[in-house]
C-alpha cells in the first residue's frame, strides 16, 4: 500500500514528498521540522519498532524528566532471525566518543531537538551519531537515559551497515568528522582517527601541558621483576614531568639493597623504606603522603610497560575532562590475551575483570577492549588517580581491606563522590599477575580474603553504583570465570 493511502486512513500519518534527494540529513531535516508532538523518535525506514516500543520509551521520559532516552537494540536477518544483541550501558560519554552505541532507538524532547538544530550533509551517514554528541552539549548525564530493554531491530540487508560497514566508507569518514568537530567545539586538544577502518574511533589528546605525576611501586626483593618494572619506566616512557617512588616493603637480599642504593643515583628515582607486614592499602597511602605532584600513578612492580606514551594516554585522559577521577589502563598477560579491561562491580561476585583471556586481536562485546570508555572500576595494578581527588576520598582503606579490593572500593569511593573512571584501551602494558605476591587462592590466604569480601558487601551492597553496574548491562552474568553471559531472566530484579 502506497504511503499516501496510510495518510488518508489514520490522520497521525503525514506524507511529505520531496521534489528531489536531499540525502538523510535533508531528508529528517524537513521531518524535524514538521514533528508536532512533544517527542521524536527516528526510526529507519527499513527496520523493525517493537509494537510498544513507544508506550515504554515515553514512559521512562515522564518517570525520569529526561529529555533524550535511547534503548537496546538487535538485528534482524533476511530470514527473519533475531540475532546480534546490542545491550548497553547507561549513560557512557567517552564510550560515545569512540563509537555511536546509543543508535537506536533514540527518541527526544521536541524542545531539546529544537535546541540542537538541524542535520547537516556534511555527517551523512553518521549523522545520527553527530546528533547525540550535540546533544551531550546542551543536555546534563541527568537529563539522557537508557531503557535496558531491546525496542528496535536493525534489518540486516546486503548493502547495509548492518552487515558490513566497510560497505559505506563515507559512513566511517564521516563519523571521524563528527567526533573531532564535536571536540573542536569543546575546546579540546584531539586526534580522532578510525580504528580498524571501521565505525569505531580512537582519540589521542594532544594537550602539550604536562602536569606532574609520582610513579608508585611497592616491592618485596624480587629484584629481576622491580628492576625490569623501573628499567622499562624510564627506558620507554617519553612523557618528561614524572618522578617514581618505590616503596621498600622489608627486602632482605644483599643485592635488593644493592639496588635500592644504586636506583637513587637516578633523580627521578627516590625509595621508602616501609618495614611492616605487608599492607597494600597503607604502603600506597604513606608513599602519596610524600608525593607533591598532580595525579598518582599506582603500578605494581610486575606491570611491565613498552608504548612511550603509555602516560601521555593516562594523563591525557584525566586532562580532558574535570570529572574524570581515575585512568586504567589494558593490561595482558605475556601470551597477548587479556588480563584487565575495565573491572564490573556486584553483588554476586563483589568485582571481576571483563574480557579477562580474549586475545587482543578481539574487539570485545560491542568493541569493549578497543574503545576507550567509563567503568565503576579498574585494577590499581595500574592506575591513574587524580591526587586532589584521592586525598578527597580518604585514600585506600588500610584498615579493612590490606591486600584484596582495595583499587575497587577506592574507585567505588570515586564515583560516589560525583567523578568519571575511565579505561583507557589504547594503554597497554604487560602484567605478570600475582608473580610478586602470590594469589588469593592459596589456603593460608582464604581468611583474610573472606573478610575482604564481606567488608565489601557490608559497605557497598546498598550502593546503586554496587547494586547494578551502570556500566554492565544488567542482563549479564557477573562472576569470576563468565562476561556478557545472558543470565536467567528470572534472576532479573
Amino acid at each position: 500500500m502506497p504511503i499516501n493511502n496510510f495518510a488518508k486512513f489514520d490522520p497521525r500519518i503525514k506524507c511529505i514528498t520531496l521534489k528531489k534527494n536531499v540525502g538523510i540529513a535533508g531528508a529528517t531535516t524537513v521531518a524535524m521540522d514538521a514533528a508536532k508532538g512533544q517527542y521524536v523518535a527516528f526510526f529507519d525506514h527499513d527496520d523493525l519498532l517493537v509494537d510498544v516500543a513507544i508506550e515504554v520509551m515515553v514512559r521512562a521520559a515522564h518517570e525520569t524528566g529526561a529529555k533524550l532516552i535511547y534503548s537496546d537494540e538487535d538485528k534482524i536477518d533476511q530470514a527473519g532471525y533475531y540475532l546480534e544483541p546490542n545491550l548497553k550501558p547507561d549513560f557512557n560519554y567517552r564510550y560515545l566518543l569512540g563509537c555511536n552505541y546509543i543508535c537506536h532507538l533514540t527518541m527526544v524532547d521536541v524542545a531539546t531537538m529544537r535546541k540542537i538544530g538541524h542535520l547537516t550533509s556534511d555527517y551523512n551517514g553518521a549523522q545520527d551519531h553527530d546528533f547525540v554528541l550535540k546533544a551531550t552539549e546542551v543536555l546534563s548525564p541527568s537529563e539522557i537515559f537508557h531503557v535496558p530493554e531491546i525496542l528496535y531491530h536493525w534489518r540486516k540487508t546486503p548493502n547495509s551497515t548492518a552487515v558490513d560497514v566497510s560497505q559505506k566508507t563515507y559512513a566511517i569518514n564521516a563519523g571521524v568528522k563528527c567526533v573531532a568537530d564535536h571536540l573542536k567545539r569543546q575546546k579540546i586538544a584531539s586526534k580522532v582517527s578510525s580504528i580498524r577502518g571501521l565505525t569505531l574511533y580512537g582519540v589521542e589528546w594532544t594537550s602539550r601541558t604536562q602536569p606532574s605525576v609520582t610513579i608508585i611501586i611497592p616491592f618485596k626483593d624480587q629484584l629481576d621483576t622491580t628492576l625490569t618494572c623501573v628499567k622499562n619506566i624510564l627506558k620507554h616512557t617519553v612523557y618528561k614531568n614524572y618522578n617514581i617512588i618505590l616503596i621498600d616493603n622489608w627486602s632482605v637480599r644483599d643485592e635488593t639493597l644493592d639496588f635500592i642504593k644504586k636506583i637513587q643515583e637516578n633523580k627521578n628515582v627516590s625509595v621508602i623504606t616501609v618495614e611492616e607486614p605487608f599492607n597494600f592499602s597503607r604502603l600506597n597511602n604513606i608513599a602519596v603522603a610524600q608525593a607533591t605532584s598532580d595525579y598518582v600513578v599506582f603500578m605494581n612492580n610486575d606491570v611491565f610497560v613498552e608504548d612511550p606514551k603509555w602516560l601521555h594516554r593516562m594523563v591525557g585522559e584525566a586532562q580532558a575532562f574535570k570529572d574524570v577521577g581515575a585512568v586504567g589502563a589494558k593490561l595482558l598477560y605475556p601470551n597477548d590475551t587479556i588480563q584487565h579491561a575495565g573491572v564490573v562491580v556486584g553483588p554476586a561476585g563483589v568485582a571481576a575483570h571483563i574480557h579477562r583471556g580474549d586475545p587482543l586481536s578481539e574487539y570485545g562485546y560491542i568493541g569493549r577492549t578497543m574503545l576507550s570508555h567509563e567503568v565503576t572500576a579498574v585494577t590499581a595494578a595500574l592506575m591513574l588517580v587524580r591526587r586532589t581527588v584521592f586525598d578527597e576520598v580518604g585514600g585506600f582503606d588500610e584498615e579493612a581491606l590490606k591486600v584484596a579490593f582495595n583499587d575497587v572500593d577506592l574507585c567505588l569511593k570515586i564515583r560516589r563522590a560525583g567523578y568519571r573512571i575511565i579505561f583507557s584501551a589504547e594503554t597497554i602494558a604487560y602484567h605478570h599477575e600475582s608473580l610478586s605476591r602470590g594469589t588469593d587462592d592459596k589456603p593460608e590466604h582464604e581468611t583474610r580474603f573472606f573478610l575482604e569480601t564481606q567488608t565489601m558487601l557490608e559497605r557497598w551492597s546498598s550502593d546503586p553504583l554496587f547494586e547494578r553496574d551502570p556500566s554492565y548491562p544488567r542482563y549479564f552474568t557477573v562472576d569470576q570465570q563468565t562476561f556478557f553471559n545472558l543470565v536467567d531472566p528470572e534472576d532479573l530484579p
